[in-house]
């Protein structure tokens, strides 16, 4: 019996060890060796391939909003343009920003929106003051 329940507590917490980074927000600061500086990366991912992160340098006042998509660039003939992209945080004002297709490290498809100045600023006031999820 002793045996079952050790066993029994492995698995538990073997799954939610497994689960640790996902369907919820983290944040990394890293140093940035070529630049010279640090850099915050904020994420909610919700698979190995897919979620949202937000990239902010500290030499810079551009903050950068990446969605990464499940899905391969191989199976899809990306255009070369612009996208224009609505972002909202919960119920605060919606940004128009353009996003720029980019192929992401594991082969997948990522957006990229910058937002610059007071623009970044009002955002990051926005995810300070969200309420929601």
């Amino acid at each position: 019996m002793l045996q079952f329940v050790v066993v029994v507590c492995a698995v538990t917490l073997t799954a939610s060890v497994a689960n640790a980074d996902f369907m919820r927000w983290s944040a990394v600061q890293e140093d940035d060796p070529f630049a010279e500086s640090q850099r915050m990366v904020m994420g909610y991912r919700d698979s190995q391939a897919s979620g949202v992160f937000i990239l902010c340098d500290a030499a810079s006042d551009k903050l950068l909003l990446r969605l990464a998509l499940p899905l391969e660039v191989s199976a899809f003939n990306l255009p070369t343009y612009k996208f224009s992209e609505q972002v909202k945080v919960d119920d605060f004002e919606t940004h128009l920003v353009f996003a720029d297709d980019v192929m992401l490290g594991n082969g997948n498809i990522g957006f990229d929106a910058a937002f610059e100045g007071e623009g970044a600023r009002r955002f990051l006031d926005e995810l300070v003051k969200a309420r929601k999820a």
